[in-house]
């Protein structure tokens, strides 16, 4: 990502990875816009989250196997049995550390006023956003701060504005 190339393959590479960015975040987004007014978990969404995760990648594996003639060392069908554990599928993992976590981050939001959930979205978009443009390891961040960071900023909008989120011109714009 950080060379210039006319590779056609590292441009579809590079096209993947942006595009699965974007729909990674427009995910978190839609999740935030439900969970915001849910108070439990499902622990059988887990489970049923866990469950794919580990057939899909096993299914990847046949795939891979017998159709690509890819042979994988222990320690990666190791991973593939596990994927959420050793973080192979980094996204489910995440999105599950995000998912139980979010009766927690409803509490923190229901007991802050207007004013003070926007001053603590904007303060999670300056360090999680801003901040790393101007210096880089000046303090900890991985994806999940980033999901909590979508999360503010939706239960904003759903909480208090229900005008602009239900406004399909801005929307579309958008």
């Amino acid at each position: 990502m950080n060379l210039a190339s006319n590779s056609m393959d590292n441009i579809i590479l590079i096209l993947f990875r942006y595009f699965g960015s974007l729909g990674n975040c427009i995910f978190i987004v839609c999740s935030s816009w439900f969970l915001v007014d849910s108070v439990r978990v499902n622990k059988s969404k887990i489970v049923d989250i866990v469950f794919d995760s580990i057939v899909l990648t096993f299914l990847t594996f046949i795939m891979f196997k017998f159709i690509g003639h890819y042979s994988f060392e222990k320690k990666e069908l190791i991973k593939m049995l596990f994927p959420i554990t050793f973080g192979l599928n980094w996204f489910i993992t995440c999105y599950l550390l995000f998912y139980m976590i979010h009766p927690f981050l409803n509490l923190i939001i229901k007991s802050l006023n207007k004013k003070q959930l926007l001053f603590c979205s904007i303060i999670l978009i300056i360090l999680y956003s801003f901040v790393p443009m101007v210096k880089d390891n000046l303090f900890y961040t991985n994806r999940l701060i980033g999901f909590i960071l979508i999360y503010f900023i939706v239960s904003y909008l759903k909480m208090y504005m229900k005008s602009l989120a239900e406004n399909k011109k801005i929307n579309f714009k958008l």
